[in-house]
């Protein structure tokens, strides 16, 4: 299984990421996290990297592509990959297809590539979907799916209507049921999936945090 997370920084790339990778039992390729490593270790590619940071200038695409493929090729625990923070580019985009032509990872498809977050004004630029559905009539993608804003599930309805995407990923818990009212019946109309997005929210719902619960430093519930 492969999956892959975008988004802009704060959309919650990461959290998600976390959850995603001890549900699933895949390997989290985070860019950042692999090119501070690549730098750290002194490897060829991280010294090369260096001097682009060191200038104040953006890495290459050819840098980091090449990380991403030496980490996925030195992997070989866990039942898949889910990638976080790239493709960032149009060229990492075909990097990535390249390295899934080539069976580079050892697994037929991605099972779901789902966009985190949506964003009402790319239904009216239909050239991401265009490049999905390539993906898709190639064999290499099995469904595309989105995760909705916070609290907004209205937001999607012009887009699950379309037939566009087999699934959606929602804020749904006791606090928040709104998606009962449009979003629900028109998944179930359309033969949707539907991902619950924070069903404990964000841990409040569990029972076990008290006034007294700390988290780390790299929590967003962090708090000095």
């Amino acid at each position: 299984m492969i999956v892959i997370l975008f988004g802009p920084p704060g959309a919650g790339k990461g959290t998600q990421a976390d959850l995603l990778k001890e549900e699933l039992s895949l390997i989290h390729l985070s860019t950042g996290d692999i090119l501070r490593e690549e730098v750290s270790n002194g490897t060829e590619l991280g010294l090369l990297a260096k001097k682009f940071m060191d200038a104040g200038e953006l890495v290459t695409d050819e840098l980091i592509i090449g990380m991403i493929k030496n980490k996925i090729l030195s992997e070989n625990s866990g039942k898949g990959f889910l990638l976080d923070g790239f493709p960032r580019t149009i060229s990492q985009a075909e990097a990535l297809d390249e390295m899934l032509s080539l069976n580079n990872l050892k697994v037929e498809r991605i099972d779901l590539l789902q966009l985190h977050v949506w964003d009402s004004s790319w239904f009216k630029e239909d050239q991401w979907y265009q490049t999905l559905e390539r993906l898709k009539s190639t064999g290499k993608v099995a469904c595309i799916g989105v995760s909705v804003n916070d609290h907004q599930p209205d937001s999607v309805l012009e887009l699950v209507d379309s037939g566009w995407i087999d699934t959606v990923q929602v804020i749904y818990n006791i606090f928040d049921q709104s998606p009962e009212d449009k979003l629900f019946p028109l998944c179930l109309k359309k033969q949707v999936g539907v991902i619950a997005r924070v069903p404990f929210d964000e841990g409040a719902l569990t029972g076990s945090i008290t006034p007294q619960t700390s988290f780390p430093k790299k929590d967003w519930l962090f708090k000095k």
